[in-house]
C-alpha cells in the first residue's frame, strides 16, 4: 500500500554548524560533545485506518559547562513523512521552525542567536533518505532537553495481519535503549516481535523490531480520510476485512517453463510449490498444465493438491520442459485445458511464472477469452520485477490476485503469508469508489486484506458524496450498501502532494496504457541486411538433401545483430533442410524460397508466422523448427525477416560408355 504524503509540518536542510566547546564524537546516530547522553527514547505507535502514527519521545543531557547542539539521526521506515516536531526544557517548548529560504541568512539571524542565547531550545528537523534528521540547541550544562519527533507511515494488511517494520538504531555509548508502545483500534491483538504487547517493550540497540496487530475474525471496517491537496481536495479510502477460515478449492495450477525463467533463480519454483502445497486447505484439488510455446498438461483429471506439486515436483527434476514446449510463453496453447467444459463450473487459475507472456494479439485473445467464461486469473511472480501490463490487467478483470513473491521465497513463513490471499474467503464481491470522476472499480475484498484508493475527490470543501459502496449477490441478488461516513481529518498538505502523485494513477494507469507491446516497448535498432550460404553434399541424388542458403535480404529491426541471429538461426539449419527434404519428395529440379518472420522479445520468440512458396506440410513443418530456436536475451523488441532458398539440384550431363563397357551394362539390364 502506498500514501503520498507530504511533510504537515515543513522540513528544514540547514547543515549542521561546527561544535564548539568539547572534543566531538562522531557516531551513525548522534553528534554531540562527549558528555551528552540520550536519557529518554520512547515510542509509541498507534495503528489506524491502515496508517501507524509514530510518535518518538527523546531527551538529552549533559554534564560539563558550556552550551552545546546535538545532531541526530533517526532510522524510519519507508513511507514516512514527518508530521509533527517539538523541543522542550525547563523554559518552556517551540515546534518545529518552518523553513524560511534564506539559507545562510536564516542561519545567522535565527538558529544561531537561539543557539547561543539560553532561554528555550530551538530545533530544526529534515527527512532525508531513510532517516529523519534533527538539530537541536542549546543544550546547557545539567540541562535537559526534550524532543518530540512524530511522522505517519502507511502500514501493510496480509492475511488479516497488520504489520509495520521500525528500522535498528545503530549501537552507541551515549544511546538509550527504546521503549517500544503499540495500540491498535479494532484489533483484536497486538503483538511486539512476536509476543503479546500488553506493556511496553524494551528494544536493544542495534535490533529492529516488527510490530503486528491482528484484525478481528470476519470484521469489514471502513475510512475516508478528507486532505485538501492544493486547491483541490483529496481522499483517501479504505475497507479492510478480517480473517476467516478458508474452504477448499478446485483449481487450475499453470506453471510457465518457458526460456524466459531461466533468469528465475532455480530454487524459487521449488519454494514456491511447497509454499502453494501448505497454504491450500486439505481436500484441495489441482490439474496442472505445463506451458511455453505449448502446453501439456501433468494428469486428465485433477488431483489432490499435494499429490499434484509433488508429481510437478519430480517431471521438473527429471527433464527441462522448456526444450520440448517451445521457446515462447503463450498461454494460449494451454487454452483448451483451463476453460471450463459443457456443465462444468469455470475452475480459478493459478499462474506461477515470471509475470511475462508473449505480446501478441493471439496471447491477449487468450486471456480475453478466460474473462469471458468467469474463469479467474492469479499470477504467483517469482521474478524480482512487476507483472507485465497485459498480464496484470487480464487478472484485474477477471477480479483475481498478482502476488510479488519471488524476494521473499527465502523466508517459507513470509512467503506463506503472502499466499494466504490466494485461498482467501471473498468477502464482498465487488468494491467500488463513487467520486467526481464517476464510479471506479477496486475489484473483489478478500477476508484478511485490504483495497485503497487515493486522488481527487471534487472542488475544495469537504468529501462529502465520496464513500464506500460495496456490492454482493445475496440469495435473490440483493445489493447491500455501505456508506463510509467522512470524519474531517485536519491534515493540511503542501504543494509537494500534488506535484508527486497523479490523482487515481493507481487505478487508471493499466487503464490507460497502450496494451500494443511493439507501441509500449518501442522498436529501436537498425535496418541490416547480409547473406551467408550452407550446404551439404551427398552421393546420391534421391537421397541428397536439398542445398539450403540463407536469402540476400535477411532484415533485423531492433537490438539484436545479424551475427548473433546468424548463430542461432544455424541451430535450427538442419531441421528446416529436412523440412525442404521431405516436400522436394525425390525432384531434383525442386526449389522453393521462404522467409521465416519472427517477433522477438527477453529469450522468447513472441509471434512466429512462415511466407513464401509452402505447401501446408511444409509450412507445419518449418514452424515446428522455430520450437528448438534458442533466443539471446535482447532488450525490447526485435522483429526479424530471415529467407531460406533452397536450389535445385544440378543438372546431370549423359557420358558415353565404352563399347566393352556399354555390353556389359547391357547384359544386366
Amino acid at each position: 500500500m502506498r500514501l503520498p504524503l507530504s511533510v504537515l509540518f515543513c522540513v528544514l536542510g540547514a547543515a549542521l554548524s561546527p561544535l564548539s566547546g568539547a572534543a566531538q564524537r562522531q557516531a551513525s546516530v548522534m553528534v554531540a560533545p562527549e558528555d551528552v547522553r540520550e536519557t529518554l527514547h520512547e515510542v509509541s505507535v498507534v495503528f489506524r485506518d491502515g496508517l501507524a502514527t509514530v510518535t518518538v519521545d527523546m531527551s538529552f543531557a549533559r554534564s560539563e559547562s558550556g552550551l552545546s547542539q546535538v545532531f541526530y539521526r533517526l532510522p524510519v521506515p519507508e513511507g514516512a513523512e514527518l508530521s509533527a516536531f517539538r523541543v522542550c526544557n525547563d523554559h518552556g517548548c517551540r515546534r518545529g521552525l518552518p523553513d524560511s529560504g534564506a539559507g545562510e541568512a536564516y542561519e545567522l539571524s535565527v538558529y544561531a542567536p537561539a543557539s547561543r542565547g539560553g532561554g528555550m531550545p530551538i530545533g530544526t528537523v529534515a527527512r532525508t533518505g531513510a532517516t529523519i534528521d534533527l538539530r537541536v540547541a542549546p543544550l546547557g550544562p545539567r540541562e535537559s532537553v526534550r524532543v518530540q519527533v512524530e511522522y505517519l507511515v502507511p502500514t501493510e494488511l496480509t492475511g488479516g495481519v497488520e504489520r509495520l517494520d521500525l528500522p535498528a538504531r545503530e549501537p552507541g555509548p551515549a544511546l538509550r535503549r527504546a521503549t517500544v508502545r503499540l495500540t491498535a483500534s479494532g484489533s483484536a491483538t497486538v503483538r511486539i516481535d512476536g509476543q503479546a504487547a500488553r506493556v511496553a517493550r524494551t528494544i536493544e540497540l542495534g535490533r529492529a523490531v516488527r510490530l503486528e496487530a491482528s484484525l478481528a475474525v470476519a470484521s469489514v471496517t471502513r475510512s475516508v480520510i478528507s486532505v485538501r491537496c492544493g486547491d483541490a481536495e483529496c481522499g483517501r479510502i479504505r475497507i479492510a476485512a478480517g480473517p476467516r477460515a478458508a474452504a477448499p478449492v478446485s483449481a487450475s495450477l499453470l506453471i510457465d517453463v518457458s526460456p524466459s525463467m531461466i533468469d528465475v533463480p532455480p530454487a524459487r519454483l521449488g519454494a514456491a510449490l511447497r509454499a502453494i502445497a501448505a497454504v491450500l486447505p486439505p481436500t484441495s484439488t489441482l490439474r496442472t498444465v505445463l506451458f511455453a510455446r505449448h502446453a501439456r498438461s501433468l494428469g486428465p483429471d485433477p488431483e489432490p493438491a499435494r499429490a499434484a506439486l509433488d508429481h510437478v515436483a519430480r517431471v521438473l527434476r527429471e527433464s527441462r520442459p522448456e526444450s520440448w514446449l517451445g521457446p515462447s510463453t503463450r498461454i494460449q496453447s494451454a487454452l483448451p485445458m483451463l476453460l471450463p467444459q459443457r456443465g462444468e463450473r469455470a475452475r480459478p487459475v493459478i499462474l506461477v511464472g515470471d509475470g511475462t507472456v508473449s505480446g501478441n494479439p493471439e496471447t491477449w485473445a487468450a486471456l480475453r477469452t478466460l474473462v469471458a467464461s468467469g474463469v479467474q486469473i492469479t499470477v504467483i511472480n517469482l521474478a524480482d520485477g512487476p507483472v507485465e501490463a497485459l498480464l496484470a490487467e487480464a487478472v484485474r478483470r477477471s477480479g483475481g490476485l498478482v502476488v510479488d513473491l519471488g524476494p521473499h521465497l527465502d523466508d517459507p513463513a513470509e512467503a506463506r503469508r503472502r499466499l494466504a490471499a490466494v485461498v482467501a474467503p471473498i468477502v464482498v464481491a465487488n468494491v467500488w469508489v463513487e467520486a467526481e470522476a464517476g464510479r471506479i472499480p477496486l475489484g473483489p475484498l478478500r477476508s484478511g486484506e485490504e483495497l485503497t484508493w487515493e486522488g481527487r475527490t471534487g472542488p475544495a470543501g469537504p468529501v462529502l458524496d465520496a464513500g464506500i459502496r460495496t456490492a454482493a449477490r445475496g440469495p435473490r441478488g440483493a445489493q447491500g450498501v455501505l456508506r463510509a461516513q467522512v470524519r474531517g481529518l485536519a491534515l493540511r498538505l503542501g504543494s509537494q502532494f500534488s506535484d508527486a502523485f497523479v490523482p487515481g494513477d493507481t487505478l487508471t494507469a493499466v487503464q490507460a496504457r497502450d496494451l500494443s507491446l511493439v507501441r509500449k516497448r518501442g522498436v529501436v535498432g537498425v535496418m541490416r541486411q547480409g547473406r551467408s550460404g550452407a550446404g551439404l553434399p551427398a552421393p546420391d541424388l534421391r537421397a541428397r538433401m536439398p542445398r539450403l542458403r540463407c536469402g540476400c535480404h535477411i532484415r533485423i529491426t531492433g537490438a539484436l545483430s545479424r551475427e548473433v541471429l546468424a548463430r542461432r538461426m544455424q541451430t535450427v539449419e538442419p531441421r528446416v533442410r529436412g523440412c525442404f527434404h521431405r516436400a522436394r519428395r525425390g525432384r531434383p529440379d525442386y526449389q522453393a524460397r521462404v522467409t521465416f518472420h519472427l517477433a522477438l522479445a527477453g529469450r522468447e520468440v513472441e509471434s512466429a508466422r512462415v511466407s513464401g512458396e509452402l505447401t501446408p506440410d511444409l509450412e507445419a513443418c518449418l514452424l515446428s523448427a522455430v520450437d528448438h530456436l534458442e533466443i539471446p536475451r535482447t532488450p525490447g523488441r526485435v522483429l526479424v525477416n530471415y529467407p531460406f532458398v533452397t536450389e535445385a539440384a544440378p543438372r546431370t550431363e549423359p557420358m558415353s560408355l565404352p563399347d566393352d563397357v556399354a555390353t556389359v551394362v547391357d547384359a544386366l539390364f
